[in-house]
């Protein structure tokens, strides 16, 4: 299993997120403060890591994202703020991370004041409420209770010593949590075809290829 950090990466990617700045060479004439760069942000839906061609794809072909790579800076090490297109948006729009933003699903909003925050990822849970921060590791590991007003490091487990305020804590946290949701849609040949294009093979269908419910279907 690939480590988190790479994982978040390539779902950074997955869901869409490019940033490329071009710098260029102003006049000399130009005092300090004009000379800004030029920033091109660009945001795309289901883009690979590897899928542009100026990453080293062969077979999909990007030569105008190529031009702005070879003439300004890549940045390979930013992180998208969710893992699907709407959340994204909103967190480049906003500048908040997806614990603030009003958009959490690419069905819709939720309201933009909140009675507690909560966190999810890879089995690692967290919620706030007020001063009150509880964070459970991992699925096996028991809960873990801050002051943050007094602690913001989260350096003194205060769960033993604070039963009640962790129990709601984490009624809160079972309130909140989500299952994952399967999408839905008409047809997916351009889905695999666009699967397909990864490798050069976009025309030639696959003997077998999954549906959306994951079992295989004979084409």
């Amino acid at each position: 299993m690939l480590p988190i950090k790479n994982r978040i990466q390539k779902l950074a990617i997955s869901a869409g997120t490019l940033l490329l700045s071009s710098v260029f060479m102003f006049s000399s004439v130009l005092t300090a403060a004009d000379q800004r760069p030029n920033v091109v942000y660009i945001m795309a839906d289901e883009l690979g890591y590897y899928e542009p061609s100026f990453m080293g794809n062969p077979n999909i072909k990007t030569p105008n994202l190529d031009k702005f790579a070879a003439e300004g800076i890549v940045f390979k090490n930013m992180f998208a703020g969710s893992s699907v297109c709407a959340p994204t948006r909103c967190c480049f729009l906003t500048g908040k991370h997806s614990g603030h933003t009003s958009v959490r699903a690419n069905d819709g909003g939720t309201p933009s004041q909140h009675e507690y925050l909560y966190w999810e990822i890879n089995g690692w849970i967290a919620i706030r409420q007020n001063q009150w921060r509880a964070v459970r590791p991992k699925d096996n590991k028991p809960w873990e209770l801050y002051d943050l007003s007094s602690d913001p490091s989260e350096s003194k487990d205060l769960a033993a010593a604070n039963p009640q305020t962790l129990d709601k804590l984490t009624s809160l946290a079972a309130k909140a949590h989500e299952p994952v949701r399967e999408g839905s849609f008409a047809s997916y040949d351009r889905h695999q075809r666009d699967r397909r294009a990864k490798f050069g093979k976009q025309d030639q269908a696959d003997a077998q290829e999954l549906n959306p419910k994951g079992k295989a279907k004979a084409r």
